[in-house]
């Protein structure tokens, strides 16, 4: 019996001390919220990375984009000061390629909405303030959708050899 009050106990501490670091890191971090547009439209799904910038270290923070608005609440927010910022996500093109997860089946083609410039090659950078911020992405411009192959198929669609 002494021993099952001893591993309940062990087990108590254990899940305990996690939850505790995850939202006392010491670190100044701030909540932000905003609206991500593509050539004037929502983003309808993507991620949005906040990255400490200049000589600024620690951990980066982000969340999901859906239907246009991101929000990151200050317990897992951005750090205080300047900021690079990554953005990401997809959109249709309009023409349908194989569904690889369910052979003999088709799925609308989706390709990356924002050039290099936006996520892997970012150089947006925006000061995050204590506190709650508003930090908006509206002029976004998207990339443009690459013409059909010779078979009418996407740029992703693989062809099939004879």
């Amino acid at each position: 019996m002494h021993r099952m009050k001893a591993r309940a106990l062990a087990l108590l501490i254990g899940l305990t001390v996690p939850l505790g670091c995850s939202f006392g890191d010491g670190l100044d971090r701030a909540q932000v919220r905003g609206e991500v547009r593509v050539d004037g439209e929502p983003l309808e799904e993507g991620s949005i990375n906040f990255f400490p910038a200049g000589d600024a270290e620690g951990p980066s923070a982000g969340s999901v984009i859906a239907k246009g608005q991101y929000d990151i609440p200050q317990d897992k927010g951005p750090l205080v000061g300047k900021n690079r910022v990554e953005i990401r996500g997809v959109k249709k093109t309009g023409r349908m390629v194989p569904n690889y997860m369910a052979p003999g089946t088709m799925q609308p083609e989706l390709m990356e909405a924002l050039p290099a410039e936006v996520n892997t090659k970012s150089k947006l950078v925006r000061d995050v303030t204590a506190g709650s911020n508003v930090i908006d992405f509206v002029d976004l411009k998207g990339q443009s959708i690459p013409p059909p192959d010779e078979k009418g198929k996407g740029k992703g669609a693989s062809k099939k050899k004879k």
